[in-house]
């Protein structure tokens, strides 16, 4: 599925600024967040990438209502391994 959006240009006496708006059913979709750094890879010019910096951190935000299980369960998967192993 695609999302169309429209290149705007805002043109000043000195300078130009382009921007894209990001379609909010999308940037959800990513799980995207406020201030998140990502950064554009020029494919060619027809194909632009948008590419995250830093991996997804999957560890629950204080206001969700996650079972104390699923929280460490999370966590397991989210950090490295460090040479320790769980008893089933």
């Amino acid at each position: 599925m695609g999302f169309k959006t429209k290149i705007q240009l805002i043109q000043r006496a000195k300078s130009e600024q382009w921007y894209i708006n990001f379609p909010s059913a999308l940037a959800q979709t990513m799980e995207l967040d406020k201030a998140e750094i990502v950064e554009w890879v020029v494919q060619d010019k027809h194909c632009l990438i948008l590419k995250r910096i830093e991996a997804i951190s999957k560890v629950p935000k204080k206001t969700d209502q996650n079972s104390l299980i699923d929280c460490c369960d999370l966590l397991l998967v989210s950090c490295p391994k460090i040479g320790f192993q769980l008893n089933p």
